[in-house]
Parts: structure tokens; C-alpha cells; sequence
């Protein structure tokens, strides 16, 4: 995979990239070209070891916050990409934004997200592939919200059988739910074992008291990327290396609730 690029992203490109284990990022926002990442220590969770401070798990069972699933994609990377006093510019450029919002178009990149009385206050997004979840980025304007949304990504997935959550780097806050700082040999072999598991994001509600419950929509928004035949032919080829279409979910097959979120991160104090 060579490490620089000053072309556009073909979504076929960079979901071969994260099955060799390489992501991209920019310098910058309005950086041209992208770096194909390959860290030599990678942040991983290993979903059957997740885990979560008691002190969140109670915050979490007042549920602050309505949550969905996938239906602001591109706002939650806009989020994302803004700037922050400990992070002024964003390695998201335009390529970034446009290849993922493609690949959430065809239904392998989702997003996790925090609403407050309708205002979009935290979220996640990342890209599936097999049983590994890539996770990519993550936002909060409120406290809590960005870790309330990576608790519902973790129980989302043990729910629908992925075994991995790449977290890409490991940090303290990464720690508390039990993420890992591997080798990137240790992580191409969880990679090599999990990435043609037959399992899938999709069919999945969730439950809530503060508003009526919400399905999750593979297609969300849509973020104005139109079908293509090249977005048909890589959603048939990830089908092939991942869940096979008898295997996708249908809707409302699983219900996810508070309880189960509390249930999936409750093996620490």
C-alpha cells in the first residue's frame, strides 16, 4: 500500500486498505493528498473483554441522551473535523469526507450519535468490515456523550457478533473500556481471523424512554452521494468477503435497551 496518495479515494481502495490494516488521514483540512497510515501499536478492543467505569454505567442508565443510529452521517464527521482548543486543524480533508459518506451510502460505514433535545451532541462513525469495526472518529459537545455513544457501538457489536473494535491509537480514555495497545503483528492476526466473519451492522432498534424508539436506516441520510455502479458492484464485493446477503438483518430483528448496554460494559468497577 503505498503511503502517500495525491488522488482521489476509490471506496474499493480503502476498504482493501483497512483489510491490510492501513487508514488514511490528511495533514490538514485542506490538505490535497492523504497518508496511509500503518501504526507499528495499535489501540484495539477485543469486544469480549469491554468494560466501562461504574460511575458512566449509572450516568448511562439515566439515559441523557436520545441515541441513534446512522442518521446524520456526514454532520457527525463535521463534527468531527471542527476544531477544538486541544486539536485546532483536523485530519479529515475532502477526499476523506467524500469516500466515507460513500461507503455509508452502500452501507458499510455507520455512525453512532448523542442527541440532546434534538441538538446532535456527541457521536462516532466508522467503517465494518467482517467482525472488525474500524472506528475513526469521535466528537462531544456535552459531557459523556462521545463515551455514551462508544458504549452503544460496543454493545451494538457484541450483539451482532463482531469480535474487534479497532480504535486505530489506545488512550487513557480508550483504557476505560477496556482498549489495548497491541503489536501490529497481534492486530493483523485478530484482522486475518475476523475480517471475512459473517456477521453484520444492520437490523438493529433502539429502545428509549425519552423518545419513541429508533430504527436504525442503513442508508441515513445519504449526504447527497448518489448510487453508482461502481457503490453497487463494491456493496455486492464486501457482501461476498462479509455477511452474505441471506445473512443481512432484517429490521427491527434485534432490540437494543439500556439494559443491554449496561449488561455489555459491566465487567469492571
Amino acid at each position: 500500500m503505498p503511503r502517500d496518495s495525491a488522488f482521489v479515494i476509490r471506496p474499493e481502495e480503502l476498504l482493501q486498505a483497512y483489510r491490510l490494516g492501513y487508514f488514511p488521514m490528511a495533514e490538514d483540512r485542506d490538505a490535497s493528498h492523504v497518508v496511509w497510515v500503518l501504526p507499528d501499536e495499535r489501540g484495539v478492543l477485543e469486544l469480549k473483554n469491554a468494560s466501562a467505569p461504574k460511575r458512566l454505567r449509572r450516568f448511562i442508565k439515566k439515559q441523557p441522551f436520545e441515541v441513534r443510529l446512522n442518521h446524520a452521517f456526514r454532520r457527525v464527521m463535521e463534527k468531527c473535523a471542527e476544531p477544538t482548543p486541544l486539536r485546532p486543524d483536523t485530519w479529515i480533508n475532502d477526499q476523506i469526507f467524500e469516500v466515507y459518506c460513500e461507503l455509508h451510502h452502500i452501507g458499510v460505514a455507520h455512525s453512532v450519535e448523542c442527541y440532546d433535545e434534538g441538538e446532535l451532541v456527541g457521536g462516532l462513525y466508522g467503517v465494518a468490515i467482517g467482525g472488525v469495526f474500524c472506528g475513526e472518529s469521535m466528537f462531544s459537545r456535552k459531557t459523556d456523550a462521545s463515551k455514551i455513544a462508544l458504549a452503544y457501538l460496543i454493545a451494538l457489536l457484541k450483539m451482532q457478533g463482531f469480535s474487534v473494535l479497532d480504535t486505530q491509537f489506545y488512550t487513557e480514555h480508550l483504557g476505560q473500556f477496556g482498549v489495548e495497545e497491541i503489536s501490529n503483528t497481534r492486530y493483523q492476526r485478530l484482522l486475518g481471523a475476523h475480517m471475512n466473519d459473517r456477521v453484520s451492522f444492520n437490523g438493529v432498534t433502539i429502545e428509549t424512554n425519552r423518545t419513541q424508539t429508533h430504527q436504525m436506516d442503513n442508508m441515513g441520510e445519504a449526504e447527497g452521494v448518489s448510487p453508482t455502479t461502481t457503490a453497487n458492484r463494491i456493496r455486492n464485493d464486501h457482501r461476498k468477503a462479509g455477511p452474505g446477503p441471506s445473512n443481512v438483518s432484517s429490521p427491527c430483528e434485534a432490540r437494543l435497551s439500556v439494559e443491554t448496554v449496561l449488561q455489555s460494559i459491566t465487567q469492571t468497577s
